[in-house]
């Protein structure tokens, strides 16, 4: 197990153990129906589509324990893993029998939205009731040290620039976020990106293996996924895909931009709500969660997990319908949809 899987196995069996103690379960009667300040009608419910231990699951988790630790929202919340279809499952869930109710909010994240728009589904994230986003993760490219050919941006764009065949690509299955980075990058350029060798894996922690062992020659993934490996020596960084620089592990390493590249893709994380979500616990969540990012609590675990501030409320579902015209139209190039 390498270190980053270890840390990320520590902090969920950490913030598991937090939630224990003070999840009690049940249903409560709201104050607001009895003339107070609102409160949900019942203990709250976070839901995430993906397994434990993946990105969705740790996220909503750090979100639940900063919550209760800084006092944001001290209430009890529990916590279920709705999995399947790369997260669809869970949408089509909570969109299709949570309609209206106050007490369940759902972990929404950019990394979902290539694979709705790729298989045109009916249900996406749009659909539901977009809450708050949290925070932002920038991609990231990264090479094995031991790679002598490519081992800057500088390298890497001159190499993709005159022989992309050379260039051995690896990420997830086709159309997640690492397939796009790739298509996008190459259409900045006027790169054919049918011409590189794109090696697909159906987990992340396939990934590394294959990169240590020369397999493939660049991968992408957002920063906080590769914190680990860098930490340990094992992959080195050569450029992030944000406005600015990422700052801390990432601080020394350019931007696409810094090189006259165009080129900027972020992923985002934050919350959902059920369709038709009573407009006071709207209000009431959104004040919740801009009283935790605003606590050092929350940015103390930001600082730990690299992800950088994002907050955003009024406009986050105009947010996420650009997010999805911009896959709709990186998939289009790829050729993936008409």
């Amino acid at each position: 197990m390498n270190k980053q899987k270890f840390f990320v196995l520590l902090l969920v069996l950490a913030i598991i153990a937090g939630l224990s103690s003070v999840y009690a379960g049940g249903d409560k009667e709201g104050s607001g129906s009895s003339g107070g300040p609102y409160a949900p009608s019942k203990d709250m419910l976070f839901v995430c589509g993906g397994g434990v231990g993946g990105g969705q699951d740790t996220f909503i988790r750090m979100v639940m324990q900063t919550l209760n630790t800084s006092g944001a929202y001290p209430g009890p919340i529990a916590h279920q893993n709705w999995t399947g279809g790369g997260g669809l499952v869970c949408i089509q869930r909570v969109n299709e029998t949570m309609t209206g109710r106050d007490d369940i909010l759902e972990s929404g994240s950019g990394a979902i939205t290539p694979i709705e728009v790729g298989n045109n589904t009916k249900l996406r994230q749009t659909d539901l009731t977009g809450v708050a986003r949290l925070v932002l993760e920038t991609m990231a490219v990264v090479v094995s040290p031991k790679n002598t050919e490519i081992d800057s941006l500088d390298t890497f764009l001159a190499k993709l620039k005159s022989d992309p065949a050379s260039i051995n690509f690896g990420g997830n299955l086709p159309p997640g976020e690492d397939y796009l980075t790739l298509v996008v990058i190459c259409n900045t350029l006027g790169v054919d990106y049918r011409k590189c060798n794109y090696v697909y894996y159906d987990g992340s922690g396939e990934v590394l293996p294959a990169l240590l062992g020369g397999h493939i020659d660049v991968s992408f993934s957002g920063t906080a996924e590769w914190s680990g490996p860098i930490q340990a020596g094992q992959v080195k960084c050569i450029a992030v895909a944000g406005d600015n620089r990422v700052g801390g592990l990432y601080k020394d390493v350019p931007t696409f931009k810094e090189k006259g590249v165009d080129f900027v893709w972020q992923n985002w994380r934050g919350l959902l709500g059920p369709r038709e979500m009573p407009k006071e616990a709207l209000e009431f969540w959104r004040e919740t969660l801009k009283k935790l990012t605003d606590s050092k609590e929350w940015k103390d675990m930001c600082e730990r997990m690299l992800y950088e501030s994002g907050f955003m409320t009024d406009g986050f579902q105009e947010f996420i319908m650009d997010y999805e015209k911009k896959c709709e139209n990186a998939l289009k190039i790829a050729g993936l949809i008409q």
